[in-house]
């Protein structure tokens, strides 16, 4: 995960409890709050880094990915600049870094998966319910 989010930020995890997670109860209903969340704050389409900001390859966030069925993670479709023809891939959302001049909702929605996926919460729930 990108090195540039904080080790605990109080904000962020009040944000997280009390507006995505409110009120769900296992895996799936937190996975369901999550997708909810998202599709209400992240635009499309959006430049962006796959991978990290020093290595990662530029991209172009098209949408989320419906046909990517997942039960436990959240997968979005990108347009990889280098691939041939515009190649459209499908990739995790924790994977993608938006550049500067994405809209402060976006990138706020998207800082808030990671920081929840970089702290270990998916996969706690993962080996609870998987």
């Amino acid at each position: 995960m990108p090195s540039f989010y904080p080790d605990h930020d109080p904000d962020r995890e009040n944000r997280i409890a009390e507006e995505i997670l409110l009120d769900t109860y296992d895996v799936y209903e937190e996975i369901g709050a999550w997708d909810a969340y998202l599709c209400d704050r992240v635009q499309f389409p959006f430049k962006a880094y796959w991978g990290d900001g020093d290595t990662g390859e530029e991209v172009e966030v098209l949408g989320f990915d419906t046909e990517n069925e997942c039960d436990t993670n959240i997968f979005v479709e990108v347009r990889y600049q280098d691939g041939e023809d515009g190649e459209v891939l499908s990739v995790l959302l924790a994977e993608i870094i938006p550049m500067g001049g994405v809209d402060d909702d976006t990138q706020e929605a998207i800082a808030d998966w990671q920081y929840w996926i970089r702290k270990g919460s998916l996969n706690e729930l993962e080996e609870d319910y998987g």
